[in-house]
Protein backbone atom coordinates (compact mmCIF):
# COMPACT_ATOMS: atom_id res chain seq x y z
CA UNK A 1 0.00 0.00 0.00
CA UNK A 2 1.61 3.08 -1.09
CA UNK A 3 2.03 5.93 1.48
CA UNK A 4 -0.62 8.50 0.26
CA UNK A 5 -3.34 5.80 0.00
CA UNK A 6 -2.54 4.46 3.83
CA UNK A 7 -2.79 8.24 4.63
CA UNK A 8 -5.86 8.93 2.91
CA UNK A 9 -7.11 6.10 4.35
CA UNK A 10 -6.53 7.02 8.25
CA UNK A 11 -7.87 10.63 7.00
CA UNK A 12 -11.49 8.29 6.19
CA UNK A 13 -11.55 6.29 9.63
CA UNK A 14 -10.65 9.31 11.39
CA UNK A 15 -13.78 11.55 9.47
CA UNK A 16 -16.05 8.52 10.01
CA UNK A 17 -15.82 8.76 14.26
CA UNK A 18 -19.11 10.55 15.19
CA UNK A 19 -18.13 12.17 18.23
CA UNK A 20 -19.83 15.12 19.70
CA UNK A 21 -18.28 18.65 18.84
CA UNK A 22 -19.21 19.79 22.17
CA UNK A 23 -19.30 18.14 25.75
CA UNK A 24 -23.47 17.94 27.04
CA UNK A 25 -24.02 21.36 29.07
CA UNK A 26 -25.46 20.19 32.17
CA UNK A 27 -27.04 22.64 34.98
CA UNK A 28 -29.65 22.66 37.92
CA UNK A 29 -30.15 23.90 41.06
CA UNK A 30 -30.90 21.96 43.98
CA UNK A 31 -33.60 23.95 46.37
CA UNK A 32 -35.27 22.21 49.68
CA UNK A 33 -37.80 20.13 47.42
CA UNK A 34 -35.06 18.30 46.15
CA UNK A 35 -33.07 17.00 49.49
CA UNK A 36 -33.25 14.39 51.27
CA UNK A 37 -36.49 12.44 50.39
CA UNK A 38 -37.71 14.94 47.62
CA UNK A 39 -38.41 14.99 44.21
CA UNK A 40 -35.54 14.63 41.45
CA UNK A 41 -34.62 18.50 40.18
CA UNK A 42 -35.00 19.67 36.91
CA UNK A 43 -31.74 19.04 34.31
CA UNK A 44 -31.47 21.99 31.82
CA UNK A 45 -29.27 20.44 28.84
CA UNK A 46 -27.68 21.98 26.50
CA UNK A 47 -25.66 20.36 22.99
CA UNK A 48 -27.61 17.62 22.80
CA UNK A 49 -26.92 15.99 19.87
CA UNK A 50 -29.19 14.50 17.35
CA UNK A 51 -30.16 10.95 17.71
CA UNK A 52 -30.40 11.15 21.71
CA UNK A 53 -32.97 8.56 23.12
CA UNK A 54 -32.44 8.86 26.76
CA UNK A 55 -30.36 10.32 29.81
CA UNK A 56 -28.43 8.30 31.92
CA UNK A 57 -28.12 10.49 35.05
CA UNK A 58 -25.93 9.89 38.03
CA UNK A 59 -25.33 11.81 41.12
CA UNK A 60 -22.69 11.28 44.01
CA UNK A 61 -21.57 12.93 46.88
CA UNK A 62 -18.02 13.78 46.26
CA UNK A 63 -17.29 13.76 50.42
CA UNK A 64 -19.28 10.02 50.16
CA UNK A 65 -18.20 9.02 46.30
CA UNK A 66 -19.23 5.56 47.28
CA UNK A 67 -23.02 6.58 47.85
CA UNK A 68 -25.19 7.29 44.40
CA UNK A 69 -28.00 9.59 45.07
CA UNK A 70 -29.09 9.03 41.82
CA UNK A 71 -28.57 6.21 38.92
CA UNK A 72 -31.13 6.03 36.51
CA UNK A 73 -31.41 6.46 32.64
CA UNK A 74 -34.53 8.49 31.73
CA UNK A 75 -36.75 9.02 28.18
CA UNK A 76 -35.45 11.72 26.21
CA UNK A 77 -38.17 14.06 25.62
CA UNK A 78 -36.18 17.58 24.67
CA UNK A 79 -33.72 19.48 26.37
CA UNK A 80 -35.09 19.48 29.92
CA UNK A 81 -34.91 16.12 32.40
CA UNK A 82 -38.77 17.67 34.49
CA UNK A 83 -38.27 18.02 38.28
CA UNK A 84 -39.97 14.87 39.67
CA UNK A 85 -39.01 12.73 36.56
CA UNK A 86 -37.02 10.04 38.49
CA UNK A 87 -38.61 7.14 40.57
CA UNK A 88 -34.70 6.41 41.69
CA UNK A 89 -33.78 9.40 43.24
CA UNK A 90 -32.70 9.95 46.64
CA UNK A 91 -31.79 13.87 47.44
CA UNK A 92 -29.20 15.08 49.27
CA UNK A 93 -29.10 15.16 52.77
CA UNK A 94 -26.16 15.84 54.74
CA UNK A 95 -26.12 15.18 58.30
CA UNK A 96 -23.49 18.33 58.75
CA UNK A 97 -21.92 21.06 56.91
CA UNK A 98 -21.84 21.58 53.13
CA UNK A 99 -21.59 18.73 50.52
CA UNK A 100 -20.93 18.98 47.00
CA UNK A 101 -22.63 16.58 44.25
CA UNK A 102 -21.89 15.58 41.27
CA UNK A 103 -24.22 15.08 38.69
CA UNK A 104 -23.41 13.25 35.64
CA UNK A 105 -25.37 12.92 32.44
CA UNK A 106 -24.76 11.19 29.41
CA UNK A 107 -26.73 11.28 26.32
CA UNK A 108 -27.52 8.10 24.55
CA UNK A 109 -28.96 6.51 21.45
CA UNK A 110 -31.41 3.79 21.27
CA UNK A 111 -28.75 1.19 20.94
CA UNK A 112 -27.18 2.68 24.82
CA UNK A 113 -23.96 3.92 22.62
CA UNK A 114 -22.63 7.38 24.30
CA UNK A 115 -23.75 10.81 22.00
CA UNK A 116 -22.34 13.08 25.05
CA UNK A 117 -22.00 13.16 28.64
CA UNK A 118 -21.08 16.50 30.71
CA UNK A 119 -21.46 17.40 34.35
CA UNK A 120 -22.14 19.56 37.17
CA UNK A 121 -21.48 20.34 40.70
CA UNK A 122 -24.36 22.01 42.67
CA UNK A 123 -23.70 22.37 46.85
CA UNK A 124 -26.27 21.63 49.52
CA UNK A 125 -25.88 21.96 53.21
CA UNK A 126 -27.29 20.21 55.97
CA UNK A 127 -31.19 20.75 57.03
Amino acid sequence: MGRHVAVALIIAVLASLSLSAEPLGVALTLTSANKCQGQSPEIRLTHVPAGTAAYKVQMTDEQVPSFRHWNETLPAAGPVIPAGASKAYYGPCPPSGKHTYRVRVAAVDSTGKVLAQGDYAAEADSR
